[in-house]
């Protein structure tokens, strides 16, 4: 099991590779995801392929967060 701050700086190494570009952000999430994985999004999307959530990382940066 992490401990909470290892929860926050996992959270924190994802915002900054997303505030990167498509393809740090994209290996970031290929190293951190588990192998099956589950996302939920608005209008009922659900997206359970894991190498289209890492495809989707990559979109344009953010600009900060």
């Amino acid at each position: 099991m992490v401990s909470a701050r290892e929860l926050v700086d996992l959270e924190r190494q994802g915002w900054q590779a997303l505030s990167a570009d498509g393809d740090t952000a994209a290996a970031h999430y290929e190293r951190v995801l588990a192998g099956e994985v589950l996302m939920l999004l608005p209008g009922g999307l659900v997206i359970d392929d894991r190498q289209a959530v890492v495809e989707s990382m990559r979109g344009e940066p953010w600009e900060s967060f």
